[in-house]
């Protein structure tokens, strides 16, 4: 993995378990072409910098990864409904202008919010029309990885938008955790899953739990089931 950061080690290594697992059948997996001819970090921060004004602290640079995307979408063997997605988006594509979707069903503040946000995940081949955003400083002082850089969830099926308890190096965790397990997000949602989240979503994020540890043996998932249970 000569030339890969931290993150971009560690994803291979789970994305290859993923793959490995009799529990699971991968039906994509790409990685799209390195951005900026695969330049490293200091290229693409530089770049971000002076075309967009958005400054990202030291701290993002092992959380970087070259290729444009990280695309992977699979299902569980035994039950092909319940599976996950993410395509986790190069900070490359990152600006301060954002390329959220729309939803005209938001309240006018949270409809503003989304308009903001630059996406880092969403989920192309499902079809849900769900993004994760991250909501990006003003350009005055470096970003941090902590609590300047807020995460957003936008559910396109329920029409929510959730601020994630969470900053980016956390929400790249989750995405290592879960796989992309569809619903996830919501674990670290301030939001009661019982009453307010489509029963199908919860039950499927309820199966997915219980099989995580058996896909990816040797990850701790047990922070994740409390989340769970303390949201229901």
């Amino acid at each position: 993995m000569n030339g890969f950061t931290a993150f971009h080690e560690r994803y291979a290594r789970v994305v290859e378990r993923l793959v490995r697992s009799p529990l699971v059948s991968v039906t994509h997996r790409a990685s799209g072409a390195g951005v900026r001819g695969g330049a490293g970090a200091d290229v693409v921060f530089a770049e971000l910098a002076k075309d967009s004004d958005v400054h990202l602290d030291d701290a993002f640079r092992a959380l970087y990864f070259a290729p444009a995307e990280l695309h992977v979408a699979w299902r569980l063997t035994a039950d092909t409904t319940t599976g996950g997605e993410f395509c986790l988006q190069n900070i490359a594509r990152w600006s301060a202008d954002g390329w959220g979707p729309d939803d005209w069903t938001l309240s006018g503040e949270e409809s503003d919010r989304l308009g903001e946000l630059s996406v880092i995940d969403y989920e192309p081949r499902s079809g849900s029309g769900s993004v994760t955003g991250i909501s990006l400083d003003d350009g005055e002082r470096p970003l941090s990885v902590g609590a300047d850089a807020e995460i957003w969830y936008f559910d396109a099926g329920e029409h929510r938008l959730e601020r994630l308890d969470v900053d980016y190096a956390g929400y790249l965790e989750g995405v290592l955790l879960t796989v992309g397990a569809h619903g996830w997000q919501y674990l670290f949602a301030d939001v009661n899953l019982r009453r307010e989240v489509n029963p199908h979503t919860v039950a499927d994020l309820e199966r997915m739990l219980g099989a995580l540890p058996e896909i990816l043996p040797g990850h701790d998932h047990e922070p994740l089931r409390r989340r769970f249970d303390a949201r229901c």
